[in-house]
Parts: C-alpha cells; sequence; structure tokens
C-alpha cells in the first residue's frame, strides 16, 4: 500500500489518498496518515480510495476508530470513489450510514 497527503486550504480538507490493498501492518500506517491529518488544524479529513483494491477489518477499525475521534472534535470523515467491494463493506457494516461516501471529490458539500 502507498499513501500521498495533500491539503486544499480552499475547503479546508485533508487528503489521503491510498493506493493497493489495505491489510494488517499496513492499517497501522493508514492510522499514522490520519493522525497527521488529524493533528493539522483541518476539519475535514477525505480518505481517497480511487486506488484502492481491498481492505480488511483492520482498516475498517483504523475508520471507525478516526470517525470516532474525529466527531468527538468536531471534525469529519468522508470516504471518496470506493469500488463495489470496499462500498459494499461500508454498507453491510452500516458505517455508510455514519460517514459520508462520495463518488467524487465535487460531490464533498461546502459545508459539511
Amino acid at each position: 500500500m502507498k499513501i500521498k497527503t495533500r491539503k486544499n486550504s480552499e475547503k479546508h480538507l485533508f487528503f489521503v489518498k491510498t493506493s493497493g490493498d489495505i491489510y494488517g501492518e499496513n492499517s497501522t500506517i493508514l492510522s499514522e496518515e490520519l493522525r497527521t491529518a488529524s493533528e493539522s488544524g483541518y476539519s475535514r479529513i477525505v480518505i481517497d480510495l480511487s486506488k484502492t483494491s481491498g481492505m480488511d477489518s483492520c482498516a475498517l477499525g483504523v475508520i471507525i476508530y478516526w470517525y470516532k475521534n474525529l466527531s468527538g472534535n468536531n471534525k469529519r470523515l468522508i470516504i471518496v470513489k470506493p469500488n463495489e467491494v470496499i462500498r459494499e463493506l461500508l454498507t453491510t457494516t452500516n458505517l455508510s450510514k455514519l460517514i459520508m461516501v462520495v463518488d467524487s471529490i465535487d460531490k464533498i458539500p461546502v459545508e459539511f
């Protein structure tokens, strides 16, 4: 798994873009990047999964942890462009009811 980050000051978004699979130990890398994003002062953290092919329960645990952590600090977690397998996983676990999941960065509301 590879991770790239970038910031969008205009929309106050911090992007964490993953590629490859997020399994086991890779999940700790994602968690560290989300920690950096959380500490950056940005109020909306975006996980771009457009290049991610799969994830396991460890990755889901990281996403749940950071959803709770960010929500408790008046910040939002947004997931962008999950493939069908990951989208189904998010739906089955009801995470898609808690976390905004969108198909495009353009679909992220300005005020969310």
